[in-house]
């Protein structure tokens, strides 16, 4: 018996914003924003699957199989664009030059969710009987999706000259997708369609710069 499944998920993210920043305290500050956020989801997985046993209910009627063999291949795909609010700060600790930073956004986008499914399945019985699978679906749908992330850490500012600074920022962020991929079979006797989220978290490590004018003499 042999199973093989890869799968791949690709996406990219591109925001547009503007926002207003307020001062909180010495070295610390506050900021709100707000814009447009487009994301897009290409999620793919490819299986296949020799048993000399049938599948039962993937390939036909076994009866005594002697051999069969499926390989099928999905894709999912998802494509959306809408409003994007949040708001992140900074807040000094004394003169030090570190400072613990994080912030949170949501948006909600609209778009074009595709699920697309092709499978193919082969049986030989040991009588000789052969029989084919192919099984082919696509379901298409305009969607809503959430979206929420958030970040902390802890940051040191070296100044750069007057109104400037160059900082290192070492933190942890989290965000969650919903309904953006797919967690149905990639073999089945019949096309279903099934949508599931995505959750990434993980550290980081940023450098970050600010560049103010130079004092007037």
């Amino acid at each position: 018996n042999a199973k093989e499944l890869k799968t791949k998920l690709d996406y990219q993210v591109a925001d547009f914003e503007a926002g207003y920043n307020m001062t909180m305290g010495q070295n610390s500050n506050l900021r709100l924003f707000g814009g447009i956020r487009f994301a897009h989801f290409n999620q793919t997985a490819k299986g296949g699957a020799v048993n000399y046993e049938c599948f039962d209910g993937v390939i036909g009627d076994c009866g005594s199989s002697s051999t069969a063999y499926a390989v099928g291949k999905r894709k999912t795909t998802y494509w959306g664009i809408g409003p994007r609010i949040g708001a992140n700060g900074s807040f000094g600790i004394g003169n030090s030059g570190f400072n613990v930073f994080g912030g949170i956004a949501g948006a909600l986008l609209i778009g074009k969710f595709k699920d697309t499914l092709d499978m193919y399945g082969h049986n030989t019985t040991t009588d000789g009987f052969t029989s084919t699978t192919r099984v082919k679906g696509k379901k298409k749908k305009t969607k809503w999706v959430p979206n929420l992330e958030g970040e902390i850490g802890l940051g040191y500012n070296f100044s750069a000259g007057p109104g400037s600074t160059v900082g290192l920022q070492l933190g942890y962020r989290a965000e969650k997708w919903w309904g953006v991929t797919s967690v149905a079979k990639g073999l089945e006797p019949s096309f279903t369609s099934h949508a599931s989220d995505q959750f990434f978290h993980g550290p980081f490590v940023r450098l970050v710069a600010t560049f103010g004018s130079a004092a007037h003499s």
